[in-house]
């Protein structure tokens, strides 16, 4: 199981991302992009070995896992519209509510979509 880029998950720990190095019956070593330092790690404290990258946070300069990222978008995005719909629904003032949708509607079509 020899791959140039890996994603390492040990039990403990975060995850790491790297280049494989090295292997032998009991550890292994791979080059940790992130901190750019050979790393060695016994194989009986990893839990998973991933082919590949995960994602890369420009503001931190990490890479970090994709899955979480995307996980944790989707959350953000229903917390927002869930709040916008639930104070929507709530408007005492129903007029107001529907005046302020034709008003968007009409906007949305005055806008120029052409790309």
């Amino acid at each position: 199981m020899i791959w140039s880029r890996i994603s390492v998950i040990p039990f403990h720990g975060a995850e790491r991302y790297g280049t494989f190095v090295s292997n032998d019956s009991e550890s292994f070593t791979f080059h940790d992009i992130d901190d750019k330092t050979d790393v060695t790690l016994k194989h009986s404290d990893v839990r998973k070995l991933k082919q590949g990258y995960g994602g890369y946070n420009s503001i931190s300069g990490k890479h970090t896992d994709r899955k979480r990222g995307i996980i944790g978008a989707v959350v953000i995005v229903g917390v927002v519209f869930g709040v916008l719909f639930g104070a929507l629904a709530t408007e005492k003032d129903q007029p107001a509510l529907a005046n302020m949708a034709a008003s968007l509607s009409t906007n949305l079509r005055a806008f120029d979509w052409d790309i």
